[in-house]
């Protein structure tokens, strides 16, 4: 996890990010500006940052797409190193969804250069 500075400026802008995308669905509609990935990314790291591990159900409701599709979505996140399997060592049964330490940190490098371009946008 990153610093509480660092969660204090990505956060809400993360929370943004997701508003817009709903937002975008609401408007324009999913079939046109689908992103399940991104929008999986984006709620892990709320959930990263909430202390919370989310598992696929939720996850695929995060992206809007059934299940099975959000399982082949995940196996290609973890094939690319974005995002970890981990056990619920509670129920052994149920595996969460975490964000890996490097990709945390690119996302946060995502985040410092969009908060830069909409400070820069909204100063021209």
């Amino acid at each position: 996890m990153d610093s509480p500075g660092a969660a204090n400026r990505h956060l809400p802008l993360c929370r943004a990010l997701i508003r817009q995308r709903e937002l975008v669905t609401d408007l324009v509609g999913s079939m046109l500006c689908a992103n399940p990935v991104w929008d999986m990314l984006l709620d892990l790291y709320v959930a990263d940052h909430e202390g919370r591990l989310p598992y696929i159900w939720p996850l695929s409701v995060a992206g809007k797409v059934p299940i099975s599709s959000a399982h082949r979505k995940i196996d290609a996140m973890v094939q690319q190193g974005l995002v970890i399997r981990v056990i619920d060592e509670s129920d052994r049964r149920r595996v969460g969804i975490q964000l890996t330490a490097e990709f945390r940190e690119r996302l946060e490098l995502l985040f410092d250069r969009l908060m830069l371009a909409f400070h820069d946008a909204s100063c021209s």
